[in-house]
């Protein structure tokens, strides 16, 4: 197991040694370096980033607001442990809180908010004929922030942001799960960015509420399936 040696290639000014250590910690645990359950140690982290513990600790905090890492009662930090109900009530207030951001980037997106969209949706497109599944999910995360930004409203899009954040694990996973689902889930971007350049509100919140939903159903058909291979790996073993 080892993290990014991106640190180490140059030396950045002190400012920056919180955001590569924060973008080094979330990689790991989104691509299964760092798995749920694994405990992460600050020293640790330290001496593979080749950093003081000072940013490490940041980093640490700041994954553990949005949701990737838990405190647990012995006081040790731990890669957090999916939790379906959480995982779904998170996605009930984003279908609200994204519609609404949608709905408001239309009426208040920019022309420099437009330029922004027309490319990231290139990126996206080009990270699906690569078949780079964890680009296009940092891709997805990125369309998501500028629509968010675009509504012109910073406390709605602090809290869609950190709600996004709070299940990036969970939409990664589903991304690994089906193929399929990174070429739908770029669409429904698509026609999310589509409605919010042609300043159409009611389509923007509509299909930023649909991609929501669709989400939500596939995390518990996911969660069903798993469930159901535990189950039946459990029958087998019975005499």
């Amino acid at each position: 197991m080892n993290l990014s040696e991106a640190s180490q290639d140059k030396q950045p000014k002190k400012t920056s040694y919180e955001a590569i250590a924060y973008r080094e910690l979330r990689n790991a645990i989104l691509t299964g370096i760092f798995p749920p359950g694994y405990q992460v140690v600050e020293e640790y982290i330290s001496s593979q980033l080749n950093m003081s513990r000072s940013p490490v600790r940041s980093a640490i905090k700041r994954l553990e607001t949005e949701g990737f890492l838990e405190k647990r009662d012995n006081k040790r930090i731990y890669v957090a442990l999916p939790e379906l109900d959480k995982v779904l009530d998170i996605l009930y207030i984003r279908e609200a809180l994204d519609g609404m951001c949608s709905r408001l980037a239309a009426q208040n997106r920019t022309a420099e908010d437009i330029e922004k969209l027309n490319q990231i949706m290139e990126r996206s497109r080009m990270s699906i004929e690569s078949g780079d599944i964890y680009a296009h999910h940092e891709i997805a995360t990125v369309i998501h922030y500028a629509i968010f930004e675009a509504s012109k409203r910073p406390l709605l899009a602090r809290l869609a942001i950190n709600y996004e954040n709070q299940i990036s694990l969970f939409t990664y996973d589903s991304f690994k799960q089906d193929d399929m689902r990174v070429r739908t889930a770029h669409e429904e971007h698509c026609a999310i960015c589509r409605a919010v350049i042609a300043g159409d509100g009611d389509t923007a919140e509509a299909e930023s509420r649909h991609h929501v939903r669709i989400l939500r159903e596939r995390m518990t058909m996911l969660h069903e399936n798993k469930s159901r291979a535990m189950n039946s790996s459990v029958s087998q073993l019975r005499p």
